[in-house]
Parts: C-alpha cells; structure tokens; sequence
C-alpha cells in the first residue's frame, strides 16, 4: 500500500470510519507527513512551521500507537516527507486522531475553527520546546538547526531586540548551538550545531553518534598531536593530517564555558589565553617555587577519525566533537613540509646549531637508490615489513612496479597492496608526469590500492596534478617520496642513512 496522506486525509476529509477501515487492511500502516516548504519556500519561517507541525503530529499519533518508526524520506513531490510507521494500540482511537490532526494541513470552511483550534495549540507546543521530552527528538533538532541558522535572522529583521532577548535567555544560541532534543535520552545535556557538538566528557561520545545520527558503526578515533603554524591549525598521526576546524572548536568551548558552565560566562575567552600562551609570571613562579607550583596550562587530547571528517577533542570537562575537517593534498603536506623544514632550520641557525640533511645522491645509481626506497618502506610503520618485495634488479622488466608491500592490518580493515614506482634522476632535477605513465593500468594489473612515487630529485607540479586527479576520479592512494621527503626521513634515521651513503662518501673521498 502507498502510504496514507495525512494532507490527503485532511483534503478529502475522509471520515473516521474510512480511516479505520484503512488502518485495519494495512498493519503496520504508514502515515506520510510532508515538508513542503523545505526546496520550495526561500524563507526559513516556513521551513521551521513544517519541522513542528511534523513534531507535533508524530508526538500526538505517538499517543495512539503501540510503536511507532519514523524515517525522513527525499524525493517525493519534490520535496522531503516523513513516514510514521504505526502499529496502533486501538484502531478506532488512531483513525479519530489522524482525522483530527489533518485539519492542520487540509480543511474546507467549516473547518476553520477547528483548523485555528490546532495551530493555537501548534504554537503553544512550539513555545514550550524546552521544557519537553520527545518521542522523536530528531525532528526538534532539525528544528532547532533551521531556527538558530535561518529563521532568527528574519525573525531579528522584524522584531526590535529579538536576537539580544534570545541569547539572554539560551546563551549558547549565539555561537550557534543549541541544547539537543536527544539530551533526556541520552541521559546528559548535550548541545549541537551544524558545525560540532559538546557533551560532558562523562557522555559515551560512540553512543551520542549513533543515537542523535542512527548510524550503528562506529567511528574509530585514533591519538593526534596539533599543530599550530603561520596561523593555520592542524591534526597529525602517523597515517594522516588534517586541517583543524579551529573555528569550531572555539565556538564549542564557548558554548561549553557559558551554556554548562554559565558562572563562567565573563571568562568565555580566557581559555584561550589558559592553552595557547605563554605566561611568563606563571613561569617564573613554577621556576621559583617548583616543589609547590607547578605551571601546566589546560591540556587537551585530540582525537581523529579514520577518514579525517571527524575530529574529537576532550579536556577535564567536556567532549567536543568538530566536523568540516580536511585531509591535506598531496601537494598540500608538501608545501606544509617545506615550510617547517625552513622553520627548523631557523631555529637550528639561531640556537647555534648547523643541520646539513642533504645526501650525496649524485654517487648514486638506479640499483642503490632502489635499495634505499627499500628500506624507507621497510622502517615505515604503514607497511607490515614482512610483505615487502622488491621486484628484481633495477631496469629490469618488472611492468612498472620496483617494490610491492601490504599495509599493516587493524581491526575493521584487510591490509591493502602498495605498488611503488622508483626513479633515479639527477638531483637538479624534476620528475614529470610525461615520465610517469600508465599509473591505472600498473594498478588494474595488479590489484593495488595504493600507488607510490620515490624519486631523488623534486616531483614536478603536473605530477602532482596528475595524482590528485587520479586519487579524486578512481579511488586511489598515493604515497609520494621525493627528495625532500627522503632527506628528511634519512635524517630522522642516521643508521640507514650511514649504511647506505657512508661507504659511498668515504670511497669518494
């Protein structure tokens, strides 16, 4: 059966018998609610009066259902609507009620009254949001995100003092927050936006993801270290970084320091101060008097997800979950390498230390220097050491593969095959992406999902155009090792560095 209408309902105005008869024939019967103003109505006004008259249909039908799902659905009249899947406790008390509520959405003139009736008590139920419990929060907080990032704007434009009486009254409304219709179910007061939510750090952050999205997998959230570098904040592990929507995060703390914890509401910044400053009367003190005093500024942890989208950070107080997070481009972390390389260097100069990690690569050829790709591989924690095969000796027909390994495996995920391409030119040089071809082919042929370049010289931009566009059009990952990348991973590891330059160097000399 197609689902029943409830604009239908109020349309034709079917009468209560033949609704009962209805529910009877179809258990469980599905009752379509719709949302039209959502892509037809340019005013958020109109968008928030659909989202409760749907909250206030759901909770009354839930007084007459025995069970009751419901499921936002997209496409239908161009437009979403939602199915309520009832399974009623008496069919004849859910036929009255559907009769009655379908007033709010279709009537004919003798009907007004009880129309006005209905959306009086619409509005008073729309007044008292706050102090309720929902059956089905989800549709209050969708509310409650159209409300606070659309309709408080029009409502401002009309209403002197409209927004300054709102964030009197929900201060956490003005960093875009608000408290979650989900928070009596999840037992804590939790507070959303569209950009990350807040939870006390005693809150299941697993839990609160599955219930306020109804997604069951988990997110896996891996260690990070940030970084903060020429204005820009990032998240870091061993397998990816990330740009750190900072911005969020400082909305969050705000809504935390005044929202859940409103005795802090004049120090709603000083946080800021508290974590990413230093103090120097603090640290004369913590010097002075370091068996009583000691100087440590709120720390946080960071967490990321496996993909990067999610970035979870905790204090002593609270979880903050950001969203909008970014993997850097390839071209990105190496731009972003250079950089730091540069700082370092700075540093070493100024603090009276010399660092030289350029290598010798010109005593080199294509066999050594596949041998050194070699080992970079080897000690790479990415790559399980016992896969790894080098595919006979340099120049050799190996169909544009030098060294195939496996990633490591963890819970949830197979181990992934790498391919890896090394060239040896001159350390003047660049390589291009005319002399880097057949990547997909190479990938197809052998059932890769990754693909790695080692060169000794600098990967030009076109190649790295080339790989992004790949990357982005088939799914593929990509290792890139130019020599920047080699150099300072060989600087990070003297040993493999002495093995493999040091007799080359002495012999040279």
């Amino acid at each position: 059966m197609q689902p029943l209408e409830i604009d239908y309902i109020g349309d034709t105005r079917l009468p209560i018998s033949d609704i009962e008869t209805i529910i009877q024939q179809n258990s469980p019967l599905v009752v379509q609610v719709p949302l039209p103003s959502i892509n037809s109505s340019n005013s958020y006004l109109d968008i928030i009066s659909d989202y409760l008259d749907a909250s206030f249909v759901a909770e009354k039908l839930m007084e007459s259902a025995s069970t009751m799902e419901i499921e936002k659905v997209w496409g239908i009249k161009y437009h979403p609507v939602y199915h309520f899947t009832i399974v009623p406790k008496d069919s004849y008390e859910l036929a009255k009620r559907l009769y009655e509520l379908s007033i709010l959405f279709g009537y004919d003139e003798g009907d007004e009254d009880e129309h006005m009736s209905w959306r009086q008590e619409v509005n008073e139920y729309g007044e008292t949001l706050d102090k309720r419990e929902f059956a089905f929060p989800e549709i209050i907080d969708d509310y409650y995100a159209n409300l606070i990032n659309g309709a408080y704007y029009e409502l401002d434009s009309e209403y002197a003092n409209f927004l300054e009486n709102e964030y009197k009254k929900y201060p956490e409304r003005r960093f875009g927050f608000w408290k979650s219709a989900h928070s009596s179910k999840l037992g804590v007061d939790c507070y959303l936006s569209i950009d990350a939510w807040v939870a006390p750090i005693k809150a299941n952050i697993h839990q609160m993801i599955e219930v306020i999205t109804g997604q069951k997998q988990k997110a896996n959230f891996e260690p990070a270290e940030s970084l903060f570098f020429n204005q820009i904040a990032y998240l870091l592990n061993e397998e990816q970084i990330v740009f750190l929507p900072f911005g969020h995060f400082m909305k969050a703390k705000s809504c935390a320091a005044i929202a859940i914890n409103f005795d802090e509401f004049s120090k709603e910044y000083d946080w800021l101060e508290k974590v990413y400053t230093f103090s120097p009367s603090q640290d004369a003190i913590s010097k002075r008097y370091s068996t009583f005093v000691q100087y440590a500024p709120e720390r946080y942890e960071y967490f990321l997800s496996d993909f990067g989208n999610l970035v979870l950070v905790q204090d002593e107080d609270f979880s903050y979950l950001l969203f909008d997070s970014r993997n850097l481009t390839e071209r990105e972390k190496v731009e972003l390498a250079d950089k730091l390389s540069n700082t370092f260097m700075e540093i070493s100069n100024i603090s009276g230390i010399r660092v030289d990690i350029t290598c010798p690569w010109e005593l080199m050829d294509d066999e050594k220097f596949e041998q050194v790709c070699y080992d970079v591989i080897y000690y790479n924690p990415k790559f399980d050491s016992s896969t790894i095969r080098k595919m006979g000796k340099s120049r050799s027909r190996d169909g544009g593969r030098d060294i195939e390994v496996f990633t490591r495996s963890r819970p949830g995920y197979e181990p992934e095959k790498f391919i890896f391409q090394c060239k040896f030119i001159k350390p003047d040089s660049s390589l291009s992406s005319t002399k880097l071809v057949g990547i997909t082919d190479v990938v197809d042929q052998y059932g890769a999902s990754g693909y790695g370049i080692m060169t000794s010289g600098v990967i030009d931009s076109t190649l790295y155009d080339k790989i992004d566009g790949i990357g982005r059009n088939r799914g593929i990952q990509f290792e890139h090792w130019s020599v920047y990348e080699l150099e300072r991973f060989l600087a990070k590891h003297p040993n493999i560095k002495d093995r493999h330059f040091g007799k080359l160097i002495s012999t040279s000399v």
